[in-house]
């Protein structure tokens, strides 16, 4: 090998340029490494939110599979029930539209133990004695309305789904009006009210099947029987769609064979002059027997309401002209008659003069007082459904807008009112 002068600078030009082959390819080593490291940890990721996102899928499609799609177009509403058996063994729910609680008492509402919770909308609940009843769930979509039958056979600590029924194109009137009510006879008998409908069941609630009167845009929004087979229900027919807004007319149906047959008692178009503009809708039946009869029509556009009474079992019917009951606004919610004398009427607040409230008849319905007297503020605003058990001792629930849900208890014919429970808004209670 020779060697000159120059061959230093040769030799560490080489090194230097074998340097930075090495450093190039390390660097390109590290990069690549990298690049498939950020890959796959990104991937990853990926597929674990993937997972996470049907884990939540499944587990919300499970949730509503088993409890009903509790939700009402994402917003929540209250609602309150009681059922009592006797006047000391009672039961009470009370839902915020995704999940319900239910209490029970044994001491005629003076204490009051929770028993369980659910995770579903439930609307009413009946039970006809310690172990056995029954509640309703309800789930609202834009389309639909969908509920479940739910029987207890332990006083209310478990429940279990028997039937679900969906009802679809369900008018506007319709759903700003409907109505549900729940009655037993025994463990097989049964009726239910819901989304305008009347159902009927004979195997405990296992099968429902309709029973509306055959009368075309008719729908129910009350009912009232006196035994399994002897009833009445009212509700409205629509008569001129699209004409100055939707009319309905008012109608009274009877049958004495469980719904088999129906006999139109009833029906009215007009009150005060009104024709073909209004709407009218049956606010309250209300039968002592088979004789002895009430209902409360009221005109939804002008908020007008009228008390009309039978003595033969609705073959007739007479306005009662009442002293005050025709009021610019009364929106009544319920009627309750323990005899032929003494009855109840609930109104809403919103209510006209009345002011919503607990008005008391002791003469068949010609005159009422208001026997309101007990709220967070000294008054009842606002008031429901009316249930007496013994002919002393009455309730009534009173869901409210701001003070949360109650209940109120007479004992004394419904002469003075105190609260005997009180749900908070803050989901407490006592």
């Amino acid at each position: 090998m020779v060697l000159n002068a120059y061959q230093p600078q040769y030799s560490k030009a080489a090194g230097e340029i074998i340097t930075w082959i090495f450093k190039k390819s390390y660097h390109r080593r590290v990069y690549i490494m990298n690049t498939k490291l950020l890959k796959y940890i990104s991937f990853g990721l990926v597929m674990v939110i993937s997972i996470v996102l049907l884990l939540s899928i499944v587990m919300q499609n499970s949730y509503n599979e088993n409890n009903e799609n509790s939700g009402n177009n994402g917003n929540s509403y209250n609602s309150i029930d009681l059922s009592f058996i006797d006047e000391n063994i009672g039961w009470a729910v009370q839902s915020n539209g995704y999940a319900s609680d239910i209490v029970k008492t044994i001491d005629g509402g003076e204490n009051w133990l929770n028993i369980s919770s659910y995770k579903g909308n439930i609307i009413k609940i009946f039970f006809i004695d310690t172990l056995d009843g029954w509640a309703i769930t309800q789930s609202n979509t834009s389309k639909a309305v969908s509920y479940a039958f739910l029987k207890t056979e332990d006083g209310g600590k478990t429940f279990k789904v028997k039937y679900k029924k969906t009802f679809k194109s369900i008018s506007l009137v319709q759903m700003k009006h409907q109505t549900t009510d729940l009655i037993f006879f025994d463990k097989n008998s049964g009726y239910v009210m819901l989304s305008g409908k009347l159902l009927k069941t004979t195997d405990g609630g296992q099968k429902w099947s309709t029973i509306t009167p055959n009368i075309p845009d008719f729908f129910v929004t009350e009912m009232c029987f006196i035994n399994v087979d002897f009833g009445w229900v009212g509700g409205s027919v629509s008569i001129n769609k699209n004409v100055n807004g939707d009319a309905y007319n008012a109608h009274i149906y009877c049958t004495t064979d469980g719904g088999n047959k129906w006999l139109d008692q009833f029906q009215i178009s007009s009150i005060y002059g009104y024709q073909k503009t209004h709407n009218y809708q049956i606010n309250g039946i209300s039968f002592i027997d088979n004789k002895y009869g009430w209902f409360l029509i009221e005109d939804i556009t002008d908020l007008h309401t009228e008390l009309y009474r039978t003595v033969d079992g609705g073959k007739t019917y007479i306005a009662i002209n009442s002293n005050n009951l025709y009021l610019s606004g009364p929106d009544s919610s319920d009627i309750e008659f323990l005899d032929k004398d003494i009855g109840f009427i609930s109104y809403k607040p919103g209510g006209g003069s009345t002011g919503g409230g607990i008005y008391k008849t002791d003469d068949g319905g010609i005159s009422f007082n208001n026997v309101s007297n007990t709220s967070s503020n000294g008054n009842i605003v606002v008031s429901g459904d009316i249930l007496f058990v013994t002919p002393s001792n009455g309730y009534v629930i009173c869901p409210t807008l701001h003070d949360g849900d109650f209940i109120i208890k007479t004992t004394d014919q419904g002469s003075t009112w105190n609260k005997i429970f009180h749900w908070y808004p803050d989901n407490t209670w006592e």
